[in-house]
This record gives C-alpha cells, sequence and structure tokens, in this order.
C-alpha cells in the first residue's frame, strides 16, 4: 500500500459499526444476552457459595455452565455449514423448547 492510497482513506472511528441500524441492534441483543448469562452465572454461584463451603463446588457450577459449550460448538458449527441455517435453526429451537417443556413437566410443584 503506498502512503498517496493510505492518506486518502478517510479515519473511521471505533464507534462508525454502530452506525449501521442493523449491527447496531444485533450488538445490543448480544450484549444483553451476554449480560444475562453472566447475571445467571454469578447467582449460580453465590447460591452453591451460600449452600456449601467447598469451592470446588462453585467450580464445578462455572465448569458445568461452560462444558457443554466448549464440548459442542466445533460439531455445531459443522453441522450447521453442511446444513440449511434456516432448517437448522428452527431445528434446534425446537429442540430447546421441547427440552425446557420436558424439564417443566418433571420439575416437582414449588
Amino acid at each position: 500500500m503506498t502512503k498517496a492510497s493510505s492518506a486518502a482513506r478517510p479515519v473511521e472511528s471505533l464507534w462508525s459499526p454502530l452506525g449501521n441500524r442493523l449491527f447496531r441492534t444485533l450488538w445490543i441483543a448480544n450484549a444483553a444476552s451476554n449480560l444475562g448469562t453472566w447475571m445467571q452465572g454469578m447467582g449460580a454461584a453465590w447460591l452453591m457459595a451460600q449452600l456449601s463451603q467447598s469451592a470446588q463446588m462453585v467450580a464445578l457450577v462455572q465448569a458445568a455452565m461452560t462444558l457443554p459449550i466448549f464440548l459442542l460448538v466445533v460439531p455445531a458449527g459443522i453441522v450447521a455449514d453442511r446444513h440449511d441455517r434456516p432448517t437448522f435453526l428452527l431445528a434446534t429451537h425446537a429442540l430447546m423448547a421441547l427440552s425446557a417443556l420436558g424439564l417443566s413437566l418433571i420439575s416437582p410443584p414449588v
């Protein structure tokens, strides 16, 4: 790259991608989702710290939250790349809904 071509380009701000409405919406939704995940993880670790004096149990809660993601991210990416993405997304959301329904049916009433 020559000096002339690099000097002709305008300098973009760090915040310039947020000028795109679609990117901004996706970024805000992702930030809200991450915040909820962090709050749930903190609450689970706090509850385990209250229930048990063992630091290993608190660490096991954190490991139980992240281990499925760690183990399934590569196979899920392979499956997503080899199949139709809208169909894959619909199937995974249906599976999550069925799992949530199953858990709600087997949980004892409060």
